[in-house]
């Protein structure tokens, strides 16, 4: 099972991503699925937006890192 969900948190958007593996035969007519029922589950999010810009490092910083 693959899903995303983006939310708006303090003016920033926030996507969630999850993955996972789920055996169809436990799979009910209402389609739906316990979450301790998913294998090998993997969430991440990414967010963008005004805080997120705020807390990359400068393009000074950034340059310096690429040369080392």
């Amino acid at each position: 099972v693959e899903g995303s969900r983006a939310i708006e948190i303090n003016g920033e958007t926030e996507v969630i991503y999850l993955t996972g593996m789920v055996n169809p035969l436990i799979i009910p007519a209402s389609n739906t699925v316990e979450s301790f029922r998913v294998a090998d589950l993997q969430v991440s999010y990414k967010g963008k937006g005004v805080i997120t810009q705020g807390t990359r490092p400068g393009f000074f910083v950034r340059f310096l890192n690429w040369i080392f």
